[in-house]
């Protein structure tokens, strides 16, 4: 069995080679998951913060979401903090 880490190609030729690599690659999807929910926890509570400390001023703005399309979508957010007004909004009315 090959996989691809990193742009090196490791070759995995007995079970017990796969099987070892696999549960690393299992401990490491676990550590990631902690470490994503710890940030987003930052970012929930930084949000909160600059909801009520900032002094917003809300840019209208239009960005490309996918290569190919012409359509636009249309975004709303603070100029100085940069938080998009849907999360100003889910903050506020909570």
């Amino acid at each position: 069995m090959e996989i691809e880490e990193n742009g090196s190609c490791i070759l995995l030729n007995t079970f017990d080679g796969i099987l070892e690599y696999k549960r690393k690659t299992s401990n490491k999807i676990a550590r990631l998951e902690i470490a994503l929910k710890e940030e987003k926890e930052k970012m929930g509570k930084f949000n909160k913060y600059m909801c009520y400390k900032c002094d917003h001023n809300w840019i209208d703005d239009n960005i490309d979401c996918l290569d190919g399309y012409k359509l636009s979508v249309p975004i709303r957010y603070c100029e100085y903090c940069e938080m998009n007004y849907n999360t100003f909004l889910s903050i506020t009315k909570s």
